[in-house]
C-alpha cells in the first residue's frame, strides 16, 4: 500500500514534506496569530460593550394593581417578583469572561480556515468572517457562556 511512496522522485516527496511542515506552522502559531488580531482583539471590545449596553437593568413598568386594589402589599409583592424574575445587573470583568469564552468557542471552527489563509500568504480568503462576530454574541449572550438565552427572558 505505501510502496507507491518509493516510486515518487525525491523531489515531491521533499516538497510535501515542506508543505506539511509549512501548514503545520500556519495552524499552529501563525493563524492562531492573525485570528488574534483580526478577531479576537476587536471583538472582545465590541462584544463587551454590547452585553454591558443589553446587561444593564431596563427600567420596569409598575403595573399599579396595588394602587388600584388599595392593598400596598400587592405592590411591594410585584416588586419582589420583578426582581427576582429579571437578570442579575452584568459587571464588566463578567461581560468580559463571557466574550473570551465565547470568542474561544467561535475560533474553534475558523482555525483551520485560518491556517490556510496564512499558508496562502492571505491569498485565499476566509469565508466564514461575516458571521464569525454574530457566533460570538450569541454565544456569548446564549446559555453555553453563562448567559441566558433571549427567548427565556
Amino acid at each position: 500500500m505505501i510502496d507507491w511512496i518509493g516510486r515518487l522522485p525525491d523531489g515531491a516527496i521533499a516538497l510535501g514534506a515542506i508543505a506539511s511542515a509549512w501548514f503545520g506552522f500556519n495552524y499552529a502559531v501563525l493563524g492562531e496569530r492573525a485570528m488574534v488580531r483580526d478577531l479576537h482583539a476587536p471583538t472582545l471590545a465590541a462584544c463587551s460593550d454590547e452585553l454591558m449596553r443589553k446587561g444593564s437593568t431596563p427600567p420596569t413598568v409598575r403595573s399599579g394593581i396595588g394602587e388600584l386594589f388599595g392593598l400596598p402589599q400587592l405592590d411591594a409583592l410585584e416588586a419582589k417578583l420583578v426582581e427576582r424574575v429579571l437578570p442579575p445587573v452584568l459587571l464588566p470583568a463578567q461581560a468580559s469572561a463571557r466574550c473570551a469564552c465565547a470568542v474561544a468557542a467561535a475560533s474553534s471552527a475558523l482555525r483551520f480556515d485560518y491556517a490556510v489563509h496564512t499558508a496562502s500568504f492571505r491569498s485565499w480568503p476566509v469565508e466564514q468572517i461575516s458571521s464569525w462576530r454574530s457566533d460570538v454574541m450569541s454565544a456569548a449572550s446564549g446559555s453555553a457562556c453563562g448567559g441566558i438565552d433571549d427567548e427565556n427572558l
